[in-house]
């Protein structure tokens, strides 16, 4: 009866050890980036998304912001990470570019570097 306990109780410590010791994800992609936009011709409310390159590490808006728009926008954003900074809903002036740190589980991180596109005329 007693090696029987000390069986259970050294199989659970192994079991325990080895769900410690799991790798830690190095996953930190911005997924997605989307803002709000007011059409400028129809002045609709509408949701702009923008495009991530994962290569570069860049987000552009997909359309230009009439010249003279504040920019002043509240981003929406998905990612692979624990954590992002600026967090998402978190209003950003995109008068310049803005950079956003993703940080992965293993505690890696990714920036990104989100540019709004503006109309010159």
């Amino acid at each position: 009866m007693m090696k029987t306990k000390i069986f259970v109780v050294a199989l659970l410590a192994i079991v325990v050890g080895l769900g410690a010791c799991r790798r830690r994800s190095n996953d930190r992609d911005i997924l997605t980036f989307s803002t709000p936009y007011i059409h400028p011709v129809t002045g609709a409310n509408e949701t702009m998304n923008w495009n991530v390159d994962q290569n570069n590490r860049t987000i552009v808006s997909e359309r230009f912001f009439p010249k003279g728009t504040a920019l002043n926008l509240v981003p929406t954003i998905t990612h692979s990470g624990v954590e992002i900074r600026p967090a998402s809903g978190e209003r950003q002036n995109f008068a310049n570019p803005v950079e956003y740190t993703v940080t992965a589980e293993d505690g890696s991180t990714k920036v990104y570097t989100a540019t709004a596109t503006v109309a010159t005329e």
